[in-house]
């Protein structure tokens, strides 16, 4: 049996902007945190993940390097 702490967060920004009508303009941002640790068995005994309360769980969350992702989208729709 596999025992593990996993702790993600994920966030994600939009923007828009309408410069003609039907020509639109999409920036996008989403950075992810995850962290997991696996527990094996065969490691010495030290403290475990879930000792810890839930507010040092959230800070450790944040501790994690962030993935970032930024994209760029841009709709023009021809008119005459």
């Amino acid at each position: 049996r596999d025992e593990f702490s996993f702790g993600r967060f994920t966030a994600n920004t939009v923007l828009r902007w309408e410069y003609r009508p039907g020509s639109r303009l999409y920036l996008v941002w989403t950075q992810g945190r995850r962290a997991n640790r696996s527990l094996n068995p065969l490691d010495p005994l030290g403290d475990s993940p879930y000792a810890a309360s839930v507010g040092d769980q959230f800070s450790n969350t944040f501790d994690v390097f962030p993935d970032n992702v930024f994209l760029i989208k841009l709709d023009y729709t021809f008119l005459r």
